[in-house]
């Protein structure tokens, strides 16, 4: 798609220290930026993605993972890993151009669920483990985290402490990467898909239960993911260019590192992996929905390139100021409350950046037909909002109308029920 100069040397090597900092030095080290400034700007090459699953029996007990993810890793013949919370495992597919990953993300997903099913675990494929037992699983938490096979997660108690880990008990995301080789396009990225998160969070949006009780929110996830440190819409000088970056990094060493950058909806440029990291989303238990999930984001990535290289300004009414400045970020917050607090998806408002209020499905259209999205892709969004969310399927499923505690059993039944249509979903995928 071309190639532009927008900086001084070809090869940044950003050596961002020193990140110990006063911790102990094998949590940290000096950590290379892969992002050059005047390398090519194009389109997406590679994608790829990390996948949460809430484990559990088929009574709907938390599933201790600590002993058991070796056996289910034997069996799929790829490391499933242990995350924060012992009763939550991460599945990470492999990059590569997006055919290749989506192959990826079907195939090992349907060996993951088999392997599950010969060692009795059923894997929750929703954003939150909706059961009323959140409290004692979070004290479960507190008591595995700090000997975490992992020293990354080690090293999270350290810079979060306990309570804020323990919030993440039950939390399962899809998180989405976009390889960005042009270190200010990556920035801009990072900008343009933080007005996109209310996009994001409305279409995978599948955990509306908490704790036993249903509150008229469609992700619950979201919701506690907002009450975290560095979390939210990242702050603008933050993002303005690459040096910004790196001299946010650099101040934040005690308190942020790139390999975990906070609990931002879209995290700030992976220096050490040249990546964008879109957090927002819940982990959703459906193809189509996850399929357009990863081409609205690689669609974005694209023509945030394209209008990079043109000189092209964004629509205004979309992305604001395009910096995340003045009322751009308030704006964001409320979109994200009125899209998931919204009985239905189809029917929700949503104001604009230019203070209108507009159908949620209408700003959406505007937003894929401004990436040059096609047709093709326009019709499938229509008929998944038609459909539903994954949350409004649960709501309707379970008869919930209003905010109500919901019996252990109903919510059982309702979440098995939609594992098992997506497994079914897994194994007659073509692919």
């Amino acid at each position: 798609m071309g190639h532009i100069s927008l900086g001084e040397t070809a090869e940044h090597t950003y050596i961002i220290e020193p990140w110990t900092n006063g911790h102990d030095a094998s949590l940290g080290g000096h950590i290379p930026c892969r992002f050059g400034s005047d390398r090519a700007i194009g389109p997406v090459v590679s994608v790829w993605a990390e996948a949460e699953y809430g484990m559990i029996d088929r009574y709907g007990n938390r599933l201790d993972m600590r002993e058991r993810v070796h056996a289910v890793s034997a069996r799929v013949g790829r490391t499933i890993a242990e995350e924060v919370s012992p009763h939550v495992v991460e599945l990470n597919f492999d990059p590569g151009p997006a055919q290749d990953f989506w192959r990826d993300y079907v195939v090992l997903q349907r060996d993951f669920f088999r392997a599950c099913q010969g060692e009795g675990i059923e894997p929750l494929p929703f954003g939150l483990v909706p059961f009323a037992n959140e409290e004692a699983a979070r004290r479960r938490l507190r008591e595995s985290v700090t000997s975490h096979p992992s020293m990354h997660y080690r090293w999270l108690v350290e810079r979060d402490g306990l309570d804020t880990l323990a919030s993440l008990e039950g939390m399962c995301g899809l998180q989405v990467h976009v390889e960005r080789q042009n270190g200010e396009n990556a920035v801009v990225t990072a900008r343009t898909l933080a007005y996109c998160v209310p996009l994001f969070a409305g279409l995978a949006a599948s955990s509306p239960i908490r704790d036993g009780r249903y509150a008229a929110n469609a992700s619950e996830r979201i919701g506690i993911k907002l009450g975290m440190p560095l979390s939210g819409i990242p702050q603008a000088p933050a993002l303005r260019d690459l040096a910004s970056v790196r001299a946010h990094l650099d101040a934040s060493a005690r308190t942020l590192r790139s390999v975990s950058p906070g609990y931002y909806f879209v995290r700030l440029p992976r220096v050490e992996l040249a990546t964008i990291e879109n957090c927002t989303m819940d982990m959703v238990p459906d193809l189509s929905i996850a399929s357009i999930l990863m081409h609205l984001h690689v669609l974005i990535s694209d023509r945030v390139a394209e209008a990079m290289l043109l000189g092209e300004p964004l629509p205004s009414h979309i992305f604001g100021s395009g910096m995340l400045e003045g009322g751009d970020r308030a704006c964001i917050m409320r979109q994200i409350d009125g899209v998931l607090r919204s009985p239905r998806l189809f029917d929700a408002m949503i104001e604009t950046h230019g203070g209108d209020r507009i159908l949620f499905r209408e700003y959406l259209r505007e937003v894929v037909l401004w990436a040059r999205g096609d047709a093709v892709f326009l019709s499938s969004i229509d008929s998944m909002l038609y459909a539903g969310t994954v949350s409004e399927r649960i709501v309707r499923t379970l008869g919930l109308w209003r905010p109500s505690d919901v019996p252990h059993a109903r919510i059982c039944d309702a979440y098995l029920g939609i594992t098992d249509e997506y497994r079914r979903q897994l194994e007659v995928a073509t692919i």
